[in-house]
């Protein structure tokens, strides 16, 4: 992936199995309170493995986001067989973010994985 400037912010979500492969269906929260534009995705693990995370969102005053808020088009960030991802083709995604907008990262599948974080890269606009 490319350098980003400093103007560059990151917001992610963790998931933990607690000594076990996480589970399918286990989500993660967050709440952005200013506009930001993704501009690319990091994805980590703590062994080689697969997952597949969806990102949804919804304003505020719709909570909870749905697999129907989905902002990833189809192209959800993934692991196979790798500890560690990225990419900046979010030609698909929905990349804009309001302020106030509520977050929700799904597992939609895993293997192996015990831990791993997802984390958004962009900036405020």
């Amino acid at each position: 992936m490319t350098g980003y400037p400093r103007n560059r912010y990151t917001i992610g979500a963790h998931f933990d199995g607690g000594g076990g492969v996480v589970a399918v269906n286990s989500k993660a929260r967050l709440f952005i309170t200013e506009d930001f534009l993704i501009e690319g995705w990091y994805l980590f693990a703590d062994v080689s493995g697969s997952v597949v995370i969806d990102v949804w969102a919804d304003t505020y005053l719709n909570y909870p986001a749905t697999d129907a808020d989905t902002i990833t088009g189809g192209a959800e960030p993934a692991l196979s067989g790798a500890i560690t991802a990225t990419s900046e083709a979010l030609s698909a995604w929905t990349r804009k973010l309001d302020a106030f907008t509520a977050l929700i990262f799904n597992i939609d599948s895993i293997a192996t994985i015990k831990a791993c974080d997802l984390y958004l890269v962009g900036s405020r606009r």
